[in-house]
């Protein structure tokens, strides 16, 4: 029996890195979807099935990927294991019951369920082949895979070997198909791979790179779940002018739309050095015919990008490109060595977006008018584990979809990306010589919101009053209501606006006139708001001296400032520096201000002149000033009032 199996096994050997993160994703996700892939498109003809059936039976036979199974139970390494021979069933689905609008119904609740319904890997064939009648002459095709097998370039392979059979079988011939090299020459030569000067580039590359750039347009959406997709097609106009501008330059397409994502993430997050996902194709040049494999040579890997506000952009462009070269030598090496090397902590993700670029369109190979089967309304459904993953390919236009995690995002902030991502294709074209830092991504519609919705915020305020002019005229309203509580004192409005004047009529004999500095430096108290409004009263600024802080820092801060006058208590004088301003004890001295009136004085103070200076921490360690006038303070009160 088991020399029976043997016999049934064509060969086996170990995952690629790709391979093992997809089996990863798709054993911890299980019923997600995650990593199937669903192709489908129409089929306007009367199809010969049995030239259908056997034409799909020949690729089984040829591309050992497509009879593998995956095992890692019980085992040191998960294994590729490949039979000899396998069948591949197609389902058939009679829908021509149903109206146009009914099918279409039918089969986005189909792709659904198959979606849902998975793969297990253990167990062959992993596609599934379904052919559903639309009408007597047109068919839906639905091809689901899973990604572990192959890649997209393995499957545009597929469908043009797939047509030629089937055209040659159709016309009663037999189907001559080109050899195809085998993807165990593949791993043959990614187990050559030495990684030692990989480890130095990707050191270099990600050195001080903490963690992934994040994205900012995250947000948590409980009720929603699995993921979804938004498409945008170019025009033919918009697409030959990207592609001469890229001829122009000598660039390719693929670093233009790295281009464009890098700089919305910077954008986005407000960040001059990003990271996000590639995907390179993984088919190296050492092998000859190496387009020819059919399985997953493709490789994830970690892109930075700088973003110099003032660099030209076609100039940045090309040094992204020489870097994509140079990455090109190191593309084997497995995501997980590379996220060992960088300093983003294990479980981590390095990246949170993946950008995929697909110079392979499927369409635009299996559409063409002479091929036996008229195929049209391509559309490939594909579902990664990264939360918004950017697919771009170019045909006669360019088509950019996003696939994005519904429980993350909503499908207006995926709207408004994708509108960011085309305006700014379009000011490339406009001004391909541009600094980064000029390019726009708004829209008409949103420039106008900005400048003449959201920004018609003028309001009508008095612009020449301050601050004690309107605490006066609070205390003509209501001059026996209490203004201040400290403890079991209190003060009316009338009592502190009078005891408020008497001392500023005593600054104003002390010389206390526009932007002259007064240092304030009382405990929290009843005589600490009545100091500040007899400043402001004189017209003075008053500098805020905290008692608690230390002796080194209240000489700095004196010193810096040197106040014309120091208000104090008795008790905090003892702890303050020798200086030669003029100091009033507002405790001790309170029988000083007796002989001054109560009256309100004659404003001095214009909204230009200072209100404060308040000293910050300092990022140095010196305390620094930072000056607010009257005027600042007026329009953020009267803000806060409102």
């Amino acid at each position: 029996m088991q020399d029976s199996k043997n016999k049934a096994i064509e060969d086996i050997y170990p995952l690629t890195a790709l391979q093992q993160g997809i089996l990863f994703h798709t054993l911890m996700a299980p019923d997600s979807g995650v990593y199937v892939q669903q192709f489908h498109c129409t089929i306007d003809a009367a199809i010969n099935i049995a030239a259908f059936e056997q034409s799909m039976q020949i690729l089984m036979d040829r591309h050992a990927a497509l009879r593998s199974i995956y095992a890692w139970e019980k085992l040191k390494e998960p294994l590729q294991i490949v039979y000899r021979q396998q069948r591949l069933p197609i389902v058939h689905l009679d829908w021509r019951q149903y109206a146009t609008a009914e099918q279409q119904d039918q089969l986005t609740q189909f792709l659904a369920q198959d979606r849902k319904q998975g793969f297990e890997l253990t167990k062959p064939p992993l596609m599934r082949l379904t052919l559903i009648r639309l009408s007597d002459a047109s068919y839906r095709f639905v091809w689901t895979y899973h990604h572990i097998l192959f890649d997209g370039w393995s499957f545009a392979l597929l469908m043009q070997e797939f047509l030629a059979s089937y055209t040659a079988l159709c016309n009663n011939r037999t189907p001559a198909l080109a050899p195809s090299r085998s993807y165990r020459d593949y791993m043959a030569w990614l187990k050559r791979q030495d990684l030692a000067q990989a480890e130095t580039f990707w050191r270099e590359t990600l050195a001080d790179m903490g963690a992934p750039t994040p994205l900012a347009i995250n947000r948590s959406y409980p009720d929603r779940q699995g993921y979804a997709q938004r498409r945008w097609q170019s025009d033919i106009q918009r697409t030959q002018s990207l592609n001469a501008l890229a001829r122009d330059y000598g660039l390719t397409m693929n670093t233009l739309i790295q281009g464009v994502w890098a700089i919305l993430l910077g954008r986005y997050n407000g960040q001059s050095d990003v990271s996000f996902g590639i995907t390179v194709s993984g088919r190296p040049t050492e092998i000859h015919d190496a387009e020819s494999i059919v399985g997953l040579l493709i490789n994830s890997l970690p892109i930075r990008v700088h973003l110099p506000a003032e660099a030209r952009l076609m100039a940045w462009l090309q040094a992204l490109q020489a870097h994509n070269l140079q990455l090109r030598q190191f593309e084997f090496t497995p995501l997980t060595q590379i996220q060992a090397w960088s300093d983003i902590p294990a479980g981590t993700p390095l990246f949170e977006s993946l950008v995929i670029f697909e110079n392979y369109p499927v369409d635009a190979s299996i559409t063409q008018p002479a091929q036996a089967l008229p195929i049209k309304d391509v559309q490939v459904d594909e579902q990664s584990n990264y939360p918004l993953t950017l697919l771009a390919s170019t045909g006669k236009t360019l088509a950019v979809s996003i696939s994005y995690d519904r429980h993350r995002f909503d499908e207006p902030t995926i709207e408004r990306l994708l509108s960011h991502l085309v305006h700014l294709l379009d000011a490339i074209i406009a001004a391909p010589e541009a600094r980064l830092g000029d390019l726009s991504l708004l829209g008409d519609d949103e420039r106008r919101q900005l400048l003449l919705d959201w920004n018609q915020t003028a309001v009508p305020y008095p612009q020449t009053q301050t601050l004690c002019q309107l605490f006066e005229a609070q205390a003509t309203r209501s001059p026996e209501q209490v203004a201040l509580v400290f403890g079991e004192t209190t003060l009316t409005y009338r009592a502190l606006n009078a005891q408020s004047n008497q001392l500023a009529h005593h600054l104003r004999s002390l010389g206390v006139g526009p932007d002259t500095l007064v240092g304030i430096c009382v405990e929290r108290s009843l005589d600490m708001v009545v100091g500040l409004l007899a400043i402001l009263k004189a017209g003075g600024a008053y500098v805020p001296l905290d008692p608690t802080y230390p002796a080194e820092r209240l000489a700095y801060m004196l010193a810096d400032a040197q106040p014309a006058v120091l208000l104090t208590q008795q008790h905090v004088r003892a702890q303050l520096p020798a200086t030669g301003m003029t100091v009033f004890c507002l405790d001790a001295q309170a029988h000083a201000l007796a002989g001054y009136g109560t009256d309100n004085l004659a404003s001095t103070a214009l909204p230009h002149h200072l209100a404060y200076v308040i000293y910050t921490s300092g990022s140095t360690g010196k305390p620094k000033g930072v000056a607010v006038t009257q005027g600042a303070m007026f329009n953020f009160m009267q803000a806060m009032q409102q």
